[in-house]
C-alpha cells in the first residue's frame, strides 16, 4: 500500500456536501452517462503525498529518497497552534484581480479543469480577504521530516493549489472542443455558486493507505490524525516492502 495525508476524506458537513453534490450534478448534466461521480465520502484534498518504499526498518520517501520521520510529522500535526487553513472553492470572477496566479493562469481558469479523465476543482487558501501562500508553506514544513512534495522539484517551485477530484470520465477520447465547453460551463457555475470556505484543520486530516489513488471507500484505510491509536510506527507499518 501507499500512504498520503489528505483532508475531508469521509463524511462531509451539510454545506460542503451540498456544494460538492451540486457540482457533480452539473457535471452529470453536461457529460451524461460518461461521467462517474465519486461518492461524496471519497472526495478529498491531498495535502501531501507520503509515498515511499520500506527498506529494512525505515521507509524512504519517494521524492526525497530519505527516511521519513513519521513520528515527528505526526507530532507536528497534533501540536498546539498547528497552522489550520481556510480554502476558498468557487466564487472566482473571470475579470477580478486576486493578486495571484496558479501555474501562470488566473484562478477563474484554474478553478475547474478536465485533467485526463479526471474532473478537477481547485481552491486556494484565503485569509482576511487575501490569498496567502499558506498551503505551499505548509507543504514545505514537511521537508524537516524528510518528506518532499512532488511538485517542489526546485526551491523556486510553488504549489498552493488544493485539488478536489469530483469524479472521472469513463470513456476516453472526449473531443477537445467539447472538453473546453464543459470546462467553461463549470467555471461559470463555480463562480456563480461560490465562494464556499472549506476549513482544513487537524480534525479534518486523515492518513490514508491505499492501493488505488482514487481512494475508493472499499479498499482505502483511513486514520484520523487526532486518533491516539495512530502512531509514527503505525504509519510506517502501512507501507509495502520494497521489491527486490
Amino acid at each position: 500500500m501507499q500512504v498520503s495525508l489528505v483532508s475531508h476524506y469521509g463524511p462531509k458537513d451539510k454545506g460542503t456536501g451540498l456544494f460538492l453534490g451540486a457540482c457533480q450534478e452539473r457535471l452529470s448534466g453536461l457529460l451524461g452517462h460518461v461521467f462517474r461521480p465519486y461518492a461524496l465520502e471519497q472526495i478529498h484534498g491531498t495535502i501531501l503525498g507520503l509515498e515511499g518504499h520500506r527498506k529494512d526498518d525505515v521507509v524512504l520517501n519517494a521524492n526525497s529518497r530519505r527516511p521519513m520521520d513519521t513520528a515527528a510529522l505526526l507530532a507536528f500535526l497534533r501540536a498546539p497552534g498547528w497552522p489550520a487553513l481556510d480554502i476558498q472553492l468557487g466564487g472566482y470572477g473571470a475579470d477580478d484581480d486576486y493578486g495571484f496566479a496558479s501555474r501562470g493562469q488566473h484562478p477563474f481558469m484554474r478553478s475547474f479543469s478536465l485533467q485526463g479523465l479526471a474532473a478537477v476543482s481547485i481552491g486556494w487558501p484565503v485569509r482576511d480577504g487575501g490569498y496567502p501562500l499558506a498551503l505551499d508553506a505548509l507543504r514545505r514544513r514537511f521537508n524537516g521530516f524528510n518528506v518532499l512534495h512532488k511538485w517542489h522539484r526546485t526551491e523556486s517551485d510553488v504549489d498552493n493549489d488544493f485539488y478536489l477530484v469530483l469524479g472521472h470520465i469513463t470513456q476516453p477520447g472526449l473531443p477537445r472542443e467539447a472538453a473546453q465547453h464543459i470546462e467553461s460551463q463549470m467555471r461559470q457555475f463555480l463562480s456563480a455558486c461560490g465562494p464556499v470556505t472549506l476549513p482544513v484543520s487537524r480534525e479534518r486530516l486523515y492518513i490514508v493507505a491505499y492501493t488505488d489513488p482514487q481512494l475508493p471507500l472499499d479498499t482505502t484505510r483511513s486514520f484520523s490524525v487526532p486518533d491516539p491509536g495512530l502512531t509514527g510506527q503505525a504509519i510506517l507499518d502501512l507501507y509495502s516492502e520494497e521489491p527486490g
